[in-house]
């Protein structure tokens, strides 16, 4: 009989433990929902002997490059709502011949910016095609005073 009691308690203790854990992973995403949001615009490029270029509006599409060569294709953003802090990341095999013209940046209701976005392809670049992603986060901050 004494063995049950400690299982028992062992068992209350537990459950109590798992519903604190899940009502603290709920929070944080309620909130974290509420502050945040995440865009992710898939980019494209093709390295190979001649340079071209596409106008595609689904994804971001750099065309065809040669090695050393840069394509910069530009993005409009816009923030209707509150005030944002932008941070963008690029992922992905392009991830690192990826550059913005800007990052880290303020947004205020009713801004739009142009963004610039820059491909760089190596001199080692092998002919082929690459892919990655440009993920754009949105955090809403409070308006300074």
């Amino acid at each position: 009989m004494k063995m049950v009691r400690i299982n028992l308690k062992h068992l209350k203790i537990g459950f109590l433990i798992i519903l604190i854990v899940l009502s603290v992973i709920f929070t944080r995403m309620v909130l974290s929902y509420d502050n945040e949001e995440v865009r992710i615009m898939k980019m494209h490029l093709t390295v190979g002997e001649t340079i071209g270029f596409d106008v595609a509006t689904e994804l971001l599409e750099f065309g065809k490059a040669t090695p050393l060569s840069v394509i910069k294709r530009t993005m409009i953003l816009s923030n209707r709502n509150t005030t944002k802090l932008v941070h963008i990341t690029a992922l992905g095999e392009l991830k690192d011949w990826i550059g913005v013209s800007e990052n880290n940046f303020i947004m205020y209701p009713g801004d739009s910016r142009d963004l610039g976005v820059k491909v760089f392809a190596p001199q080692d670049a092998k002919k082929g095609e690459y892919e990655g992603k440009l993920k754009i986060k949105f955090t809403e901050v409070e308006d300074e005073v």
